[in-house]
């Protein structure tokens, strides 16, 4: 059997589940009627991932204690399944533009509802982008910022300027995430990063960039030592490219770049605490420094 971390870095890059014959279990999301995707839980980590008949991983139900396979060979002795509420077991998730529609506050609110038995609620993540407006992003924010006072809430485009990142702030954001899909525009993008530290704090403020997208891993380390000088904190992904779920980055590669990564952050005084909400607060599709590195 693995470590903890080689163990959640392996189900991240690897590809699906698949199912002991006849196995169900009420905490599986289901789609058309058939089992779709679950959440892996083990040793405080979870991992979100597809279900499919051929997975390179296999659930095994013995004696009413689960465990995992990997290609066939034991991998995990004793695994859970954890219930989702939409995106995530821990945070409410709203998406308020879907399709070119754009979801009034109400509908907005109402999603939280399917929520309500969630335990422990940690915070509210709240995705804006086209159609939608700054104003009425900033509106849906208030109205959540409204309905749970005590809890942290993300916010996060690609396209948000100054003025909307002081507008959303306002509203009632604690974090906020900058995504660069394109590392050639990341030059243009330094002076929003700091201008979002500055109204958010350093710390609360994270940015997310892709492994393996048009940039060897020294440039892309570079760049997430200049994101923690200035406050902004890396999350480093990477991209599904291969059939089944899985995503082509050696384990060694991707484990050696988020440990540079966190070297980054301790020697600037990030440790990702406070950041309960967007990917920092959901943590099933990726490594989080420090939250999923825990003694190390």
């Amino acid at each position: 059997m693995v470590g903890t971390l080689e163990a959640k870095a392996r189900l991240v890059l690897g590809g699906d589940v698949s199912l002991p014959e006849g196995f169900d279990d009420p905490l599986i999301d289901h789609r058309d009627g058939r089992p779709y995707s679950l959440v892996l839980s083990f040793d405080g980590c979870m991992v979100r991932k597809r279900i499919s008949p051929d997975g390179q991983f296999s659930l095994v139900e013995e004696g009413g204690v689960l465990s995992l396979e990997d290609s066939g060979k034991p991998f995990l002795e004793d695994v859970g399944i954890v219930r989702m509420f939409g995106h995530s077991p821990t945070t409410i998730t709203v998406s308020i533009a879907k399709g070119g529609k754009v979801l009034s506050t109400e509908e907005a609110l109402a999603i939280a509802d399917g929520y309500s038995e969630m335990e422990p609620l940690k915070g509210v993540t709240i995705h804006g982008g086209s159609p939608c407006t700054i104003g009425h992003y900033a509106e849906v924010v208030r109205a959540y910022r409204e309905r749970y006072p005590d809890l942290p809430i993300g916010v996060g485009s690609e396209d948000l300027g100054s003025a909307a990142i002081r507008i959303l702030k306002d509203a009632g954001a604690t974090n906020i995430k900058v995504t660069v899909k394109d590392r050639s525009n990341l030059v243009d993008l330094w002076d929003r990063f700091e201008d979002a530290v500055s109204v958010f704090g350093r710390g609360m403020v994270v940015c997310t960039m892709y492994i393996g997208q048009s940039a060897t891993d020294a440039s892309l380390l570079d760049d997430a030592e200049r994101l923690c000088s200035i406050g902004v904190m890396p999350d480093l992904k990477v991209r599904k490219t291969a059939e089944g779920g899985r995503k082509d980055v050696p384990l060694d590669r991707y484990m050696a770049i988020l440990e540079r990564s966190k070297e980054s952050m301790r020697r600037h005084g990030l440790d990702g605490s406070g950041f309960d909400t967007l990917c920092y607060g959901c943590r099933l599709c990726t490594v989080i420094p420090f939250k999923d590195f825990r003694g190390r």
